[in-house]
């Protein structure tokens, strides 16, 4: 088949179909599964536990009343 032809043709459809014929040459890329170069998927980050530990410590008060809400605490 022609690319100018699909080109042409394509040129000529309204935005919002521009839109969904996107979305179907991406359908029929996974369906063939055709490798594209533009999106890959996103690789997450493997959590490693700890890595953070001893950044951060806990005063020795953390569990007290606080002073502004004393008004508000039953008695």
């Amino acid at each position: 088949m022609d690319n100018q032809l699909i080109l042409q043709q394509l040129a000529q459809l309204p935005d919002k179909a521009k839109e969904e014929a996107l979305l179907f040459l991406e359908f029929l890329m996974s369906k063939y599964d055709i490798v594209t170069t533009q999106k890959q998927p996103k690789v997450q980050n493997k959590r490693i536990f700890g890595i953070s530990k001893g950044d951060y410590q806990m005063q020795s008060n953390f569990n007290d009343e606080l002073e502004d809400f004393k008004p508000y605490m039953p008695e």
